[in-house]
């Protein structure tokens, strides 16, 4: 890519699911140089989800694969697996998500790789860790966040569980921060090492404080059959930190020192006559057991008289921390999502403009960018060869002739 923080660093990506590929998409939204290798034959890729028409669309492949370069290789010929080690012999990262058994039958599983390329840094994103039974689970995001118990963190007590498939996201993250530690320790040793992020420690990790505290014996409520769940908004034992339902949208308050705010907020809610009740004069009784469902009961009720937008307008000017809760394609029309470049606009030229999210973090002097879009199969399959592993034309054309490359 040519600048960049990651200017100068080399990745091969041989992931075929959202963490993986997100994973190498974030390297090259800061300059690494990223190889996007892809098989020919449709029935290898183990859990392929790409769209093959150029000319079609498929906005989540789209995203995972920007700033790539793309390479199409006859994995299962011998000139192809050839042509995909030699590619990994000279990279920083290597980012893949495929069973172990398909990796040793390429040579290009860790143990293999790191004889001849002793720097890599080896990114693996698992389903569930490189130990124990379920170590050759396949990353299906559904399947880790069944196990881990998230589908009841963000489901009310009594409702089914829900699925919110935000794993793979924050497996991303993981993954990449673990690679970039482990390039900054080959900084100081030479030598690169095997980093795993699987889905199942993602789900574990984004639940901490519930996980920690049920760690610790603290009280939470039980589930009837067994493990933990988060309290109900019904329940919640701060009703001013709690959910509310207006008219027509919902609002989240944070009032965790309801004494500091008391008297405001009953004046907000239109209920001044409750801010002196013998039942809610202090916060212990507006927290406690014997009275804090009363006072949710009657939030309820009050916060339903009006539609979300007329309390914010009635709000203004008092001190409350609150948010309306909005559907998120809501963040769509937010100038704050554009301004920061959360979101960004794309010119795909015959194909029309599209908008996709941009960049999770940002740097002061070495920003993010989108210098290439998400490439068609097989786009940088002569360029590579060319200028990565020296091919002539000649045998490019050979190669082409026996189907080995696209």
């Amino acid at each position: 890519m040519g600048s960049g923080l990651l200017s100068g660093i080399r990745v091969l990506d041989l992931a075929y699911k959202t963490a993986g590929s997100l994973t190498s998409a974030l390297f090259g939204d800061w300059g690494a140089t990223v190889f996007k290798a892809e098989a020919l034959e449709l029935e290898f890729d183990p859990w392929q989800y790409a769209v093959d028409d150029p000319a079609g669309r498929d906005p989540l492949f789209e995203f995972v694969n920007r700033n790539k370069m793309s390479i199409s290789l006859a994995f299962q010929t011998k000139e192809g697996k050839e042509i995909l080690r030699k590619v990994a012999g000279k990279v920083d990262i290597l980012v893949t998500d495929l069973p172990t058994k398909i990796l040793e039958d390429l040579g290009i599983d860790y143990a293999t790789l790191c004889e001849g390329n002793p720097g890599v840094v080896y990114g693996i994103c698992s389903g569930f860790g490189s130990r124990g039974p379920d170590k050759d689970t396949p990353p299906i995001d559904e399947l880790a966040c069944s196990k881990s118990g998230f589908l009841w963190v963000v489901t009310e007590p009594g409702y089914p569980p829900s699925y919110t498939a935000n794993g793979q996201i924050a497996a991303a993250f993981y993954l990449a921060y673990g690679i970039i530690l482990a390039l900054y320790q080959r900084e100081q040793s030479g030598e690169g090492q095997k980093v795993d992020a699987s889905l199942f420690n993602a789900y574990i990790n984004q639940m901490g404080t519930l996980v920690q505290s049920s760690l610790a014996s603290m009280e939470l409520t039980s589930m009837p059959s067994s493990g933990w769940q988060p309290l109900s908004r019904s329940t919640a034992t701060n009703p001013l930190a709690n959910l509310y339902k207006t008219k027509d949208k919902w609002v989240s308050f944070a009032l965790a020192q309801t004494d500091r705010y008391w008297h405001d907020f009953c004046k907000a809610v239109e209920l001044e006559d409750i801010e002196h009740d013998p039942r809610f004069n202090t916060h212990e009784k507006r927290c406690g057991d014997e009275f804090r469902q009363d006072l949710i009961s009657i939030l309820d009720k009050a916060l339903l008289k009006r539609s979300a937008a007329e309390w914010q307008s009635r709000w203004e000017g008092i001190p409350l921390i609150y948010e309306i809760i909005d559907d998120f394609q809501k963040v769509e029309d937010d100038p704050q999502a554009y301004v920061n470049q959360y979101l960004i606009e794309l010119d795909y030229g015959s194909r029309g403009k599209t908008t996709m999210i941009g960049f999770p973090i940002e740097f002061s002097r070495t920003p993010a960018s989108i210098s290439r879009l998400c490439p068609s199969r097989g786009e940088h399959t002569t360029k590579i060869l060319v200028d990565v592993l020296g091919y002539s034309s000649d045998q490019i054309t050979e190669l082409r002739e026996k189907k080995v490359v696209y």
